[in-house]
């Protein structure tokens, strides 16, 4: 009997189930652009020419990911910058600067003896 793997947990069926029996995830997915049957795990390899035109499941479904990553991205972006030019974070960074150079000026100095 043939076997398929779950893309989610790798669990191998039997490639006559629709879900896994351990995960209860999708096995298949049917093309938008073909209707072929198509495992999930082979999903972003699923490139045919039909009619014509490029099948490509592959880059249809990692657009959200990519969209949801370069959103992730920008946000932390404005945090790092927010947080930067917040007034106490450069009144903090000024005494610890004061303090140490303080510091540094007594030990080489000899005010610290």
């Amino acid at each position: 009997m043939e076997t398929i793997e779950c893309a989610k947990c790798g669990h191998l069926n039997p490639s006559d189930g629709h879900r896994c029996e351990r995960c209860n995830h999708h096995l298949y997915i049917v093309c938008p652009s073909c209707g072929q049957r198509i495992p999930r795990i082979q999903r972003y390899a699923h490139r045919l020419v039909q009619g014509g035109g490029l099948c490509n499941v592959a880059n249809r479904s990692k657009r959200p990911e990519l969209v949801f990553g370069l959103w992730m991205l920008a946000l932390g972006a404005v945090i790092f910058i927010a947080v930067l030019s917040w007034p106490g974070v450069h009144r903090w960074f000024e005494k610890q600067t004061a303090e140490t150079n303080a510091e540094y000026n007594r030990r080489t100095m000899g005010g610290g003896r």
